[in-house]
C-alpha cells in the first residue's frame, strides 16, 4: 500500500472515531485485515491514537473501544494539518473522493 493510499485511510480512520462516532472496518476501505491492522498499529505508534484503548489480539485482528480519549491531540493535529481533506470528507462514504 502506498503511502497516500495509508495516509488518507489514516485521516478518515480519525476522522470516523473523533467526529462521526463510528469505528471503521477493513471493509470500508477495500483492504484486507492484516493491511487495516497495520494501519492501527502505525496510528499508535505516530501517538494519533490511545493505545489502552486498542487490543490487538493474536489472531491478527484488533478491537477499538470508544472513548473520549481515544484519538489522541496528535491525532487532532493530523486532522488539522490535513484540513483541505475535510472539504472532500463528510463520512466513510466520501473516502473515495479523497
Amino acid at each position: 500500500m502506498n503511502i497516500t493510499k495509508r495516509n488518507k485511510i489514516v485521516f478518515s480512520v480519525l476522522k470516523e472515531l473523533a467526529y462521526n462516532d463510528y469505528t471503521p472496518k477493513s471493509e470500508d476501505y477495500s483492504i484486507l485485515e492484516d493491511d487495516y491492522v497495520d494501519i492501527l498499529h502505525y496510528m499508535v505508534e505516530e501517538g494519533y491514537l490511545n493505545s489502552n484503548r486498542i487490543i490487538f489480539n493474536i489472531l491478527g485482528t484488533a478491537e477499538v473501544e470508544m472513548s473520549m480519549d481515544l484519538v489522541t491531540q496528535k491525532g487532532e493535529n493530523y486532522l488539522i494539518e490535513n484540513e483541505a481533506w475535510n472539504h472532500l470528507y463528510s463520512s466513510i462514504a466520501d473516502y473515495k473522493k479523497l
